[in-house]
């Protein structure tokens, strides 16, 4: 992992990771697998590394119903990692919201007996072996390494066209945001966020 990383601001970059929670079953395979040893020991550790903020569902205070700060990170977050392990139907989800929306700073992970959806095929997934109860020490560095490596190619990206949303967001009767807000986003995404916001607008 490169020793180049980005420094904190008032402006700090944050990332978004959608997993879920706990010991999950794999129906699958049968095994059970303790995601959050996912998150404490191969993500967020590297993510803050990076001088990111690195925050989960789970860690987001609120009141009410998630679905609206979820639809927040998911639009507004520098970066999103998806960990679609167990095959998690949320994971799966909120990828494609995302992927629809800033597909090029989206990082998607799993554990390696996973089987992928067939939609799945062509995008690109990093893997790590689950032990089920455990994650070996020399896998936790190892992928340390590689997501690191990954998340900061993502950062460093240039390949990008900014493009800029005006008006307002909302879901139902909550505003995610108001006013004009810069999105870094793949060109070929482009045509996509011109005819949103074309919509936006002129709603």
């Amino acid at each position: 992992m490169s020793s180049n990383r980005v420094g904190t601001s008032s402006d700090q970059k944050r990332c978004f990771v959608v997993m879920g929670f706990g010991i999950k079953t794999d129906f699958a395979t049968g095994r059970k697998l303790d995601l959050d040893k996912s998150y404490r020991l191969l993500i967020k550790p590297v993510v803050e590394e990076m001088g990111l903020i690195c925050i989960r569902a789970d860690e987001i205070r609120h009141s009410g119903t998630i679905d609206v700060p979820m639809y927040q990170e998911l639009l507004t977050a520098d970066v999103v990692i998806d960990n679609l392990s167990t095959a998690n139907a949320n994971a799966l989800y909120e990828l494609g919201i995302r992927h629809a929306l800033r597909a090029r700073t989206t990082i998607v992970i799993s554990e390696n007996k996973l089987h992928y959806p067939f939609d799945l095929n062509h995008v690109v997934i990093t893997s790590y072996t689950h032990l089920g109860d455990a994650i070996d020490f020399d896998e936790v560095m190892r992928f340390r390494r590689i997501l690191g490596d990954t998340l900061e190619a993502v950062l460093r990206d240039q390949n990008t066209a900014l493009v800029q949303i005006g008006s307002q967001v909302e879901i139902g009767s909550h505003i995610l945001w108001k006013g004009h807000r810069s999105f870094s986003i793949s060109c070929m995404q482009l045509k996509f966020c011109t005819r949103a916001t074309q919509r936006i607008t002129e709603s």
